[in-house]
């Protein structure tokens, strides 16, 4: 059941689940580990993987950053105007932004902005 679920989040999410959503809709840290080990789920980011098989593209290498980030890292500047269709090419680094005094991300590829107002839109 609660593979179910992952599956069903990872279809809104560009094929891409993080750790801590897995283990939040009931799965074990040894299923995820499993999954990873025998390829059903491919690492992209620290704790983000990727279902076998989903295509991959700018999308998603944006929604892994964001997951990677923390569960209020949204996309932001260039790298949102390019999700929304408005400008190309892809800037060189993902930019996301987070709240102000949360923790400092440090992943290659991505430029952490930070605000004092909310990023929520979930």
């Amino acid at each position: 059941m609660s593979e179910q679920r992952v599956n069903l989040l990872a279809a809104r999410q560009h094929g891409l689940v993080s750790r801590r959503q897995a283990l939040a809709y009931g799965m074990t840290g040894h299923q995820v580990e499993n999954r990873v080990a025998t390829g059903r789920w491919l690492p992209l980011r620290r704790g983000v993987y990727s279902l076998a098989g989903a295509p991959a593209g700018y999308e998603q290498s944006v929604h892994a950053a964001c997951l990677a980030v923390g569960l209020l890292a949204v996309a932001s500047h260039l790298t949102a105007g390019v999700v929304w269709g408005l400008t190309v090419p892809p800037p060189e680094a993902i930019d996301v932004l987070t709240p102000l005094g949360g923790p400092r991300a440090r992943l290659e590829g991505v430029r952490q902005h930070r605000t004092r107002t909310s990023t929520s839109t979930r």
